[in-house]
């Protein structure tokens, strides 16, 4: 792709890596001058520095995720010299190419198309190897039907490579060529909006260094760093990859909920000491354990020590889809509900405002112990055999 006099970017930054053994130990990339401008001179969907330097840390991957594609699949030497990125307005862009290139898009569902440009030598070397010739064609031509194909079946075959580079965050786009030799300009992009370009000096076979362009409007780069972040923070922490030390001093709330039940508002202004709840939940099936504030475990409730504890029934867990918010200090308050006489106390149950119920999703198993249980002490009161077969095998509740 051969490059007019380089305009003015808002922003740059370039890889440049060691020279390979060959032909090219003494070949250096051109250094295109840039100057700082004021960025109220280019207007809106401006990209954070810290944005730039992902996209072109995603980028570098990836092109070395594609040197290695064509390496084994051409069985030719590949050499990666250079990768930068800028911001420019799209007719600074448009200023800078001229004849010699393959204009292509990459549709992003749902986000929008990332342009790629390819110079029409590196499309012409990977058609040839692909043939079984190796001899660099430079001359510009019509592309014939067969080695379109070619082109969209190598580019194809590695962009599954680029969407896992965007930490799968798209599905793998196709490969639609859109014009050559010449760019073609798209009307519905503005001459004066800011656009970011990577560009990636790569030669192949000991060739003269291609230029691989990647062009997106700052619109679609913001989509795609707003879903990067989202998936981010959806990603679980994982706790076995702390130090000892740091997880020791950790202290993680356990909250346990023997039931839930609804009661009329006008009931609450009839409040009084002694007042029961009668909770939609039976004795005989398991109770939730709230793990921190997303992860959930079954357990049986019973005494151990005169004191209320709870046996774990499974060591897996289920997350909470959603914020639950465990406030273990919060005092509780009695709710009315149906007098009854009962032999025995049972401990108040705080309400929550809903239940978690239908909102869990499975997870990774893992272990938990009862930090209550502790040799040569009163043991924890047994249930029948089977404590969850029939309604009277009941736990026993009590607590001081």
């Amino acid at each position: 792709m051969a490059d007019r006099p380089e305009t003015a970017a808002l922003y740059k930054k370039e890889i440049k890596f060691p020279a390979s053994l060959g032909d090219w130990t003494t070949y250096r990339p051109p250094k295109a001058a840039s100057k700082k401008i004021k960025p109220l001179v280019y207007g809106f969907h401006r990209i954070p520095t810290g944005d730039l330097e992902k996209t072109l840390n995603i980028h570098n991957l990836f092109t070395f995720e594609f040197a290695n594609y064509l390496k084994e699949a051409l069985k030719a030497a590949i050499d990666v010299h250079s990768i930068n990125i800028e911001q420019v307005t799209y007719l600074d862009f448009l200023k800078r190419i001229s004849g010699g290139i393959i204009y292509s898009k990459l549709p992003l569902k749902d986000i929008g198309d990332a342009m790629l440009i390819i110079d029409y030598q590196l499309a012409n070397l990977i058609i040839n190897f692909s043939l079984g010739c190796q001899s660099a064609d430079t001359k510009i031509k019509e592309l014939t039907e067969l080695e379109e194909s070619i082109l969209q079946s190598i580019m194809g075959n590695v962009l599954d490579k680029y969407a896992a580079c965007w930490d799968g965050i798209f599905d793998k786009p196709g490969f639609e060529i859109i014009s050559y030799p010449n760019i073609q300009r798209e009307t519905y992009i503005n001459l004066n909006e800011v656009i970011t370009v990577i560009s990636v000096q790569i030669s192949l076979a000991n060739s003269v260094p291609a230029t691989l362009t990647f062009v997106y409007q700052n619109k679609i780069l913001k989509k795609l760093f707003e879903l990067l972040l989202k998936k981010e923070e959806a990603r679980p922490l994982k706790i076995s990859a702390l130090p000892e030390e740091l997880l020791s001093s950790i202290e993680v709330p356990v909250l346990v909920e023997l039931g839930m039940t609804s009661i009329p508002t006008q009931d609450l202004t009839g409040i009084e000491a002694e007042d029961l709840i009668c909770l939609d939940h039976k004795l005989n099936e398991p109770i939730q354990i709230t793990i921190g504030y997303a992860s959930q475990l079954k357990a049986q409730p019973g005494m151990k020590n005169n004191r209320l504890a709870v046996r774990i029934l499974s060591s897996a867990t289920s997350r909470i889809k959603g914020t639950m918010v465990v406030q273990p200090e919060e005092e509780t308050k009695p709710a009315p509900a149906e007098h009854e006489h009962m032999e025995s106390e049972e401990p108040t149950v705080r309400q929550e405002p809903e239940s978690a119920e239908g909102t869990l999703a499975a997870e990774e198993e893992e272990d938990f112990e009862l930090p209550l249980e502790e040799e040569g002490k009163e043991e924890y009161n047994e249930t029948a055999e089977n404590p969850f077969e029939e309604e009277n095998d009941n736990p026993k509740l009590g607590g001081n």
